[in-house]
Order: structure tokens, then C-alpha cells, then sequence
């Protein structure tokens, strides 16, 4: 295993030639050094616009709501407002509700950033897609809001525009 992930160090530009100039004791520090760092980059996070680093192991225990959302989509704006307030209200039904979005069209950057700004959104948006290490199937429409229960399962998939109101209605139904 070690030396398959040398081997990928190929990947990340060093050369095994450069590997083999430490002594033998460092090269495997090394190795171990290095499989621990491959080992790391693959875990759950997200990166949000702002930076953030975010854990799907925080969210245990809480419920979360991932908007999918489009600058184009009328109703998706609509709704910003909605989860804006649910995103400040962090305490609804004594529990915790973290909501972020994701833009439906993959844009990254600038271009996200100011559509951000432009549609006054206030909650984090996850820069990749979370679908696939969520799994759950990506939306082929927007709106598109994902309700994750506490214990990390897709509750509802809720499409069209949302409110403060329907999206509570929605936690309390699964609520015990």
C-alpha cells in the first residue's frame, strides 16, 4: 500500500527518483508521511464560497437542507429570503437547522460570488456538489431542497419554492 502511494506521489509532481535520495529511514517516514496525507485529502468536507471547511461529521445529530438554487430560476429567488431567515433562526424547534446551497449550473469564482451577492444570499453555498458522497441523486430541476434528518438519511426532497413555514412543517413531520 505504502508503495502504490508513492507511486502517486507521481501525481503531485515529485519525481520517486527524489523519494530515493533520502536515506532509508526517512524514505519510509516519508511513505508514512505522505499515505497519511493522501489519506486525508479523501474525507468528507466541503469547501463553502467563503472558504470554510465543512464536515458532513458536524452535521451529525442535526437536520441539514441543501438548496439547489439557479440565477435564472424566478422561484429560486423567491425563496432566498425564506432561507436566509431559516439559516439565521439556527435554534427552530429546539433544534439545529444548517442550510446551505449549491448553484444548480456548477458556476465557481467571481461569477459565483457575485450571484451571490446580487441575490442577498446570507447562507453558505458548497462549492462542489454534495450529491454523490451524500448519496442522493442530483436534481434535475430547481428549486430543489434536500432535507437530511439527524441521523445523515434524505428525509424529503421538497421541489419548487419554499417557505420558513412549509420547510418546518416538513422537520416537524419527522420529528419523534
Amino acid at each position: 500500500m505504502l508503495r502504490n502511494n508513492i507511486q502517486s506521489c507521481v501525481k503531485f509532481g515529485m519525481q520517486k527518483s527524489f523519494i530515493k535520495t533520502f536515506p532509508r529511514p526517512l524514505n519510509r517516514l516519508f511513505a508514512i508521511f505522505l499515505a497519511l496525507s493522501l489519506l486525508a485529502c479523501q474525507s468528507d468536507d466541503f469547501e463553502t464560497l467563503d472558504g470554510h471547511a465543512v464536515s458532513v461529521s458536524d452535521w451529525q445529530g442535526q437536520w441539514v437542507l441543501i438548496n439547489y438554487w439557479a440565477h435564472w430560476c424566478r422561484p429560486c429567488l423567491l425563496e432566498i429570503p425564506e432561507l436566509n431567515k431559516l439559516h439565521h433562526d439556527m435554534s427552530v424547534t429546539n433544534k439545529k437547522i444548517k442550510v446551505f446551497g449549491v448553484n444548480f449550473d456548477g458556476v465557481l469564482g467571481h461569477e459565483l460570488e457575485e450571484q451571490a451577492s446580487q441575490f442577498s444570499i446570507e447562507f453558505p453555498i458548497l462549492i462542489q456538489d454534495p450529491s454523490q458522497k451524500l448519496g442522493y441523486q442530483r436534481p434535475n430541476v430547481v428549486p430543489a431542497t434536500y432535507l437530511i434528518g439527524p441521523d445523515g438519511q434524505v428525509k424529503d426532497v421538497l421541489l419548487g419554492p419554499q417557505t420558513y413555514d412549509s420547510i418546518l412543517t416538513f422537520v416537524k413531520k419527522w420529528e419523534p
